[in-house]
């Protein structure tokens, strides 16, 4: 199971021993320490604690929505220790309570342009959600681990039913991502047995992931644009919600794995019926990839990619065949076809790609921008987006390292052309590569990247607006790292270029605010924070986010948040109620 199990020993001085521990990028927890909430966490566990000690019985902690399990081990009069598991949700939340939860957590007004609120929808949304029979069945489980520890139960009895739970609840509900990355060949920390032919034969393979002979094939799909006029959010709320359902879709269909991928598609595993020709093969593989499109289109409600990977023999890893089928999804993603077969017409590019042939494609790509031929641009880019994803397809990082070097580069290569000074082509550099800076996945990446080139193809044609939207750009980047300072108009319309007047009417058009409403919500966001975070006293907050007089600040922090500062901070701190 996707959660964290830990045996902790002690009531009150308490030692934790993990007995499984899932490791994300980031989580719940890591979020708490983040926005300085681990007090309040701490108060609500050490209540859980003692009412399950009290009780002796299984307690759910409940805080900012998700929940986690307490379960006492008893023998006798004595509590031995506890079993604590989670996080998990008993739903999947939705966009209401994502920003009821955001606001409570970081003191902030939920943005969807807002980078720490996106990194906070993902956290959220990437954690597991036990509705219908799953927690029930977790509950019963971790209750009858609970005896055995205490010495009660027969060992056989217990093992026998738990197998029952796996098998017919965790297995039909859970997504097996351990499984999935393993056959894959996805990086992980976890230790992983070798993976060939005897896998087949396994009790693990056959009754809890529901396979009876290898996969071959790896099928992923990518939904091409989002519905029009939805949020960013949204737009996750649906891929969450098509990808709990994708798992469940494979279910139906013969022999087939599926799970997610990234924040943004889902993977297939599969395999095509034994002794089939290569052509009979090639039509059951049409007829598995139109199911997964035609499903995938209907829960999504737009258009989708389906990209398949080259068939490897059974029991050969399959991550070649997942290599073929992520990058054919990425390098097609601009055609018209909605299934590609990874090595055909615009299925991606050569199967090997060295480090030099990366960089003599960032060369190719600079001449093009030098040369605006907007064809000869388009091919140098897609071929460069090929070669980074081909060199880097274990890592987003890397990936993204890649690309923000060729944004880099090119800007150096435009600075003398639209006459740019260093402070200037720095600003550039940096507005470029902001989108980029923010994705969190290959997808949001690749999209950020071509984004950016689209727009440096059209600053040779406008160079002064290109200043205007530089000098906005550095006074919003001033305002966001520092809005407690004096941030004078005058100045930034100075390092602008601009007059006051034309500063303060490109800064509306840019924001949909003038600049002192802009600056005085950045304040209130700080003083939110500090409030939330913190024992500095009132007119201490004023003065760090700014404000004239600590009586202004508790006027205009009533007037926009509903509460004075001192009650906004007993709110915030106040425990939960235990469920």
């Amino acid at each position: 199971m996707d959660l964290s199990c830990f045996l902790v020993l002690g009531s009150h001085e308490r030692a934790w021993w993990a007995l499984n521990r899932r490791k994300r990028m980031s989580s719940l927890y890591g979020l708490e320490i983040q926005y300085r909430s681990v007090d309040g966490r701490d108060r609500i566990l050490d209540e859980a604690f003692d009412r399950a000690l009290r009780t002796r019985r299984t307690v759910t902690m409940e805080r900012f929505g998700f929940c986690d399990l307490l379960v006492p081990v008893v023998r006798g009069r004595l509590v031995l220790g506890f079993l604590e598991a989670g996080a998990f949700a008993r739903q999947a939340p939705d966009l209401a309570t994502l920003e009821r939860v955001w606001k409570e957590l970081s003191g902030l007004e939920a943005s969807h342009r807002l980078p720490e609120f996106r990194d906070f929808v993902r956290t959220a949304l990437e954690i597991p959600v036990l509705d219908g029979p799953l927690m029930p069945a977790l509950q019963e489980a971790l209750e009858l681990f609970a005896g055995l520890l205490a010495g009660q139960g027969s060992p056989r009895q217990v093992q026998e039913r738990t197998r029952t739970l796996q098998n017919t609840v965790f297995a039909r509900g859970l997504p097996h991502s351990y499984w999935l990355d393993w056959a894959l060949g996805r990086p992980t920390s976890e230790s992983v047995p070798a993976w060939d032919r005897r896998v087949e034969s396994w009790r693990w393979t056959r009754e809890e992931i529901g396979l009876t002979r290898m996969p071959t094939t790896v099928l992923v799909v990518m939904p091409r644009i989002p519905q029009r006029g939805e949020s960013w959010v949204g737009e996750r709320l649906r891929l969450a919600a098509y990808q709990r359902l994708a798992f469940k879709h494979a279910q139906a269909l013969p022999q087939t794995v599926a799970g997610r991928l990234d924040d943004y598609g889902a993977v297939y595993v599969s395999s095509t019926r034994p002794g089939l020709s290569r052509l009979a093969r090639r039509r059951e593989l049409e007829s598995l990839a139109r199911e997964v499109r035609d499903f995938a289109q209907r829960e999504l409600g737009v258009q989708v990619l389906v990209s398949v990977g080259e068939t490897v023999a059974p029991g050969e890893s399959l991550r070649p065949s997942f290599r073929d089928a992520f990058l054919s999804l990425h390098t097609a993603a601009a055609s018209s076809q909605g299934i590609v077969f990874a090595g055909e017409a615009g299925g991606g590019p050569p199967r090997s790609s060295a480090p030099s042939l990366l960089l003599e494609s960032l060369e190719e790509l600079a001449r093009a921008l030098a040369g605006q031929s907007s064809s000869d641009l388009a091919v140098a880019q897609e071929q460069y987006i090929a070669r980074v994803l081909e060199l880097s397809i274990q890592s987003a990082g890397e990936t993204r390292l890649h690309l923000q070097y060729a944004l880099a580069r090119v800007c150096t290569a435009l600075e003398p052309r639209l006459g740019l000074g260093p402070a200037e082509g720095r600003r550039l550099r940096e507005s470029a590569a902001a989108e980029l800076d923010a994705a969190a996945n290959v997808q949001e990446m690749v999209a950020a990247f071509r984004d950016a080139m689209a727009r440096l193809r059209e600053e040779p044609s406008g160079t002064r607006a290109l200043k205007r939207r530089l000098g906005i750009e550095s006074a919003l980047a001033s305002i966001d790292e520092r809005p407690g300072d004096e941030q004078p108009l005058s100045r930034l319309a100075a390092l602008a270029g601009l007059s006051v007047s034309a500063f303060s009417r490109e800064f509306r058009r840019r924001t949909g605010k003038g600049f002192e409403a802009h600056l005085q919500e950045r304040r209130l966001e700080l003083a939110r924070r500090l409030l939330r975070g913190g024992n500095l006293p009132v007119s201490q907050i004023a003065r760090e986010c700014g404000f004239r007089s600590a009586s202004y600040f508790s006027r205009l922090f009533r007037a926009r948040v509903g509460n004075s500062p001192d009650a906004f901070r007993r709110a915030v701190r106040r425990p939960t109620p235990l469920a």
